[in-house]
């Protein structure tokens, strides 16, 4: 019964989550995370963004447009960002998670267009510095490491687009 404060307190990052802050009704949404499984909504409701990951396997994605159509491109790569700088470790192959709403699209940008968006979260493994000095090279981690290559694959097809990798 003695008071020791308050502990971990954070936001819950579920469908309630994505409605409180972002007003996507909770049976409207769809989250994803480690390869593609489905956390929130029906096993079916990840097939968009396979069929997404196809045409980037594929190279059928040759602008930014192409994959701005698909993902909020900025929000991601503001994302892939932030996970370098932190020198997460501990991802893209785990502790990833991205939803979409998946009602009608709206045709303004925002969280009703049904385009992809990832939530950061879970970035423990971060700011860590190795034995004998310096941080872990997030280039070679993100871009050379053959470690579940699947959870490579859409920033090395963003990457393959000149336009973006410049």
């Amino acid at each position: 019964g003695e008071y020791w404060g308050v502990h971990n307190v954070r936001d819950r990052l579920d469908e309630r989550h994505l409605e409180t802050h972002h007003g996507v009704p909770r049976d409207q949404v769809v989250v994803l995370s480690n390869r593609n499984r489905a956390d929130v909504g029906e096993p079916a409701d990840a097939a968009p963004f396979e069929a997404f990951l196809s045409e980037v396997r594929a190279g059928a994605l040759v602008s930014r447009a192409d994959f701005d159509e698909r993902i909020d491109l900025d929000g991601y790569l503001d994302y892939v960002i932030a996970q370098m700088y932190a020198g997460n470790t501990d991802w893209p192959h785990n502790n990833i998670q991205w939803w979409r709403y998946k009602g009608a699209p709206d045709a303004r940008r925002g969280p009703f267009d049904g385009r992809w968006r990832w939530i950061m979260f879970d970035v423990d493994r971060s700011f860590r510095v190795r034995p004998g000095g310096g941080g872990e090279d997030m280039v070679r981690h993100l871009f050379a490491s053959e470690e579940e290559p699947w959870a490579r694959e859409l920033i090395r097809g963003i990457v393959a687009v000149p336009e973006l990798r410049h």
